[in-house]
């Protein structure tokens, strides 16, 4: 289960049950955001709120990315890719101008860029090692991703860093002298401080840190696999998934 906030802080979160996919809206007092968009294959398997470029979303086979109005409004979404090829966890520009996802060719999962109006899509980056898990900062100028360099048998994965305009990537949050998955990252609504999951202590925990990844914090401490951290628009919450209830 995935949870994020939009814009009004309205929480929504897609709810896997085996092969099925559905998301639902938890109502906690806030308007509902404008859109989201969703990677599709039969219900719901992955959506992200337009205002926080947040992501929600399982692994099933092939989808395209939608864009839609509400949940549980009416109306067509609109389809914004249809090439077969698999993509995950779509997320907005703040500006509502591009969607960034995941896209798989092959071997290799890259992070692409498609703009709204024009149509045209263009990858990130030129790495050749899997990316994915994109957000924009409420500034629009800069992005989090997960970061695979696929080390041998096992995946050693970071946050990275993506300037918008230079294209210029940097690491965040890294590998601490074993292998770790950093993973799941989010920007806070001020920009200032970024949260993500890491395993960097062996089990998967939220953490937290300035934008330059200094000054980390851990966050939560289960037995339980704690992911996908969001958080909410006043910055004094963060929703995130769990398995601690056994779902």
């Amino acid at each position: 289960m995935m949870r994020r906030w939009s814009r009004a802080a309205r929480c929504r979160f897609a709810k896997t049950d085996r092969r099925k996919s559905t998301l639902h809206a938890l109502n906690i007092g806030w308007l509902p955001a404008d859109r989201f968009v969703r990677c599709f294959i039969v219900g719901v398997a992955a959506a992200s709120m337009m205002a926080d470029a947040g992501t929600l979303g399982a692994l099933p086979m092939f989808r395209e990315v939608l864009a839609s109005d509400q949940v549980g409004k009416s109306g067509t979404p609109s389809r914004i890719t249809s090439d077969g090829y698999f993509k995950q966890r779509p997320a907005w520009s703040p500006n509502g101008e591009y969607v960034v996802f995941a896209r798989h060719r092959g071997a290799t999962i890259f992070l692409a860029l498609r703009h709204l109006k024009s149509g045209k899509e263009e990858r990130l980056t030129k790495s050749e090692h899997p990316e994915y898990d994109a957000v924009f900062a409420s500034n629009g100028k800069e992005l989090l991703f997960a970061y695979d360099k696929a080390s041998p048998n096992q995946g050693d994965i970071e946050v990275h860093h993506l300037d918008f305009e230079s294209r210029e990537v940097k690491p965040v949050a890294i590998t601490e002298g074993k292998l770790s998955h950093e993973e799941s990252p989010c920007w806070a609504p001020d920009g200032k401080r970024i949260a993500f999951t890491s395993t960097r202590h062996g089990n998967q925990e939220l953490y937290a840190s300035d934008s330059l990844g200094k000054n980390v914090v851990r966050l939560t401490s289960d037995p339980a696999h704690d992911a996908h951290p969001n958080w909410s628009p006043d910055g004094k919450r963060i929703a995130f998934a769990t398995d601690r209830w056994g779902d």
